[in-house]
């Protein structure tokens, strides 16, 4: 019947989807994908997943914040009514993260010319229950590895090819049986 057949094909499609991103959060980890290195590569990513979702977006250099201060990304997006700036460290970690990135965001916190700033810690590892009530204390939006792989797949229609291929994500129709 009709209806198994539907539902039997779901299954087959969800079991391989999960496959994939279970795999691509392991090559990300692992560095085993054609990103740039040394967390560039991840960086850059981010800045196209915010694209995706409207923002205009840039990488910052290294030496954009005084002391221990960094964020990777910031990303900005306005109507009418409002205007939303975010600033994103970004961390290419295996694992679990450790608090450096959220003590890098703390910092630039403490300066009242980011007040009107959100602050997002976005790494490819795993993050700690006690690292997201941290980050949650002190207001700052936390994304683990596995969030970050959704994020890939929500946008994936709208990533470029280029972005696609680094990541080793192919192309290439299934047939379901």
């Amino acid at each position: 019947d009709n209806y198994s057949w539907t539902s039997d094909y779901e299954e087959q499609e969800n079991k391989l989807t999960e496959k994939v991103k279970n795999k691509l959060f392991q090559n990300i980890q692992n560095g085993t994908t054609n990103l740039t290195t040394g967390g560039i590569g991840l960086e850059y990513l981010v800045k196209q997943l915010f694209e995706c979702e409207g923002y205009n977006a840039n990488v910052l250099g290294k030496a954009h914040f005084d002391d221990y201060g960094d964020a990777d990304v910031y990303a900005v997006k306005s109507d009418k009514f409002q205007e939303t700036k975010i600033l994103v460290q970004v961390k290419h970690h295996s694992g679990y993260t450790d608090d450096w990135g959220l003590a890098q965001l703390r910092k630039i916190q403490d300066d009242s010319s980011y007040a009107d700033y959100k602050f997002v810690l976005v790494t490819s590892a795993l993050i700690g229950e006690k690292i997201r009530e941290n980050a949650n204390s002190f207001d700052v939006n936390t994304m683990d590895g596995k969030e970050l792989i959704d994020w890939i797949f929500e946008h994936l229609d709208e990533l470029n090819i280029e972005t696609k291929t680094k990541l080793g994500l192919s192309l290439v129709p299934q047939i379901i049986e």
